[in-house]
């Protein structure tokens, strides 16, 4: 984990969610969107305090990896609706 942390591109992760943000009108995605950053922030704050219970953890973890299949099913049917009235 700690390797995927070092690589992670904070500044173009929030480039993309700022586009995302002004540009688009789906508020399925939107609110998406919100989610996977809030639960990543969080877990991303719990995990870098380094003092980690394992149920603590795995709540956080399980919330924010629900949140990326959310975005991920939001961002899919925005982009089929996209694809289907162009």
């Amino acid at each position: 984990m700690e390797g995927r942390v070092s690589d992670w591109d904070l500044s173009a992760q929030r480039l993309a969610s700022a586009r995302l943000r002004f540009l688009s009108k789906d508020q399925a995605l939107l609110s998406a969107l919100e989610e996977m950053n809030k639960a990543g922030q969080q877990f991303g704050s719990y995990w870098r305090r380094g003092h980690i219970d394992d149920p603590e953890y795995a709540a956080r973890w399980s919330r924010y990896s629900e949140a990326i299949e959310r975005f991920v099913a939001a961002s899919g049917n925005a982009v089929r609706r996209r694809l289907t009235h162009s």
